[in-house]
């Protein structure tokens, strides 16, 4: 009688172990396609910033055509100082929202190429965590094995006693 609960105690050490790997291993293939996910939103946010760089770029540009048709439709020089002073500054406004909206992407496809790698170290721990466990269970499950059918153990004297007296 005493075989039947050691026996249930090794199996369940044993499927304890292998739920552990298992676990562990869905929770790396969740934190890896969160990776993924992470890796594809920092492309776009680059993707993104480019785009919004060269749409500003031509915004400004358009408004330095727009200054100096107004500037020799009203009659003067557009090539006085003044006129290209205003040209120009409208030149240095343009480069420093190109930087900031270039430096903003590089930002967000920063964090997100973070975010991405701590998802994978996340991913990867998990799954040496299920290893872990499942080699803990599984070395239970030998204790437990060892301890009920080792020779002096209850589960052994008690078989000896009953194939004694057949």
């Amino acid at each position: 009688m005493a075989f039947l609960p050691a026996a249930l105690a090794v199996a369940g050490s044993v499927l304890s172990g292998v739920n552990a790997i298992q676990q562990g291993n869905y929770q790396n293939a969740v934190a890896q396609m969160n990776a993924r996910s992470a890796d594809a939103y920092a492309a776009a946010e680059s993707e993104a910033a480019q785009r919004e760089a060269m749409r500003s770029d031509r915004e400004y540009a358009q408004l330095a055509g727009e200054q100096m048709a107004a500037q020799g439709a009203s009659g003067l020089d557009v090539l006085g100082r003044t006129q290209l002073r205003t040209r120009d500054m409208t030149g240095r406004v343009a480069g420093e929202a190109r930087t900031d909206i270039r430096q903003r992407g590089t930002y967000e496809s920063m964090k997100r190429t973070q975010e991405a790698a701590n998802f994978r170290a996340e991913g990867s721990a998990a799954k040496k965590q299920g290893l872990v466990s499942g080699i803990g269970s599984f070395l239970k499950a030998g204790s437990d094995a060892y301890s009920a059918f080792a020779p002096g153990s209850l589960a052994t004297k008690r078989t000896r006693r009953k194939s004694s007296y057949n």
